[in-house]
């Protein structure tokens, strides 16, 4: 439990806490193997997700809609194909 220095429980930890948690609970649900983090940088707090598909994305978004906090969705772009080598 996250406390502050003279021991009481700090709430604005515990919510930051249970923001991640829910979040990571939703995109376990509907994109496995995406990745949560908090920004707390901004004057509001904010849900950084990456996800490895474009289609999970907007499903993702569909999903957060109804929460209060600011989400942003980063799709990490495509690795081409690596050349086929061409024979001589």
């Amino acid at each position: 439990m996250p406390t502050t220095p003279v021991g009481k429980i700090s709430k604005p930890a515990l919510r930051a806490d249970a923001l991640v948690r829910e979040v990571h609970r939703v995109v376990w649900e509907h994109a496995p193997g995406g990745a949560v983090r908090l920004d707390e940088t901004g004057p509001r707090q904010r849900v950084v997700i990456t996800v490895p598909d474009p289609g999970a994305a907007g499903v993702l978004r569909a999903a957060l809609s109804g929460y209060p906090f600011e989400i942003s969705l980063v799709v990490p772009p495509s690795r081409p194909a690596p050349p086929t080598p061409v024979p001589h």
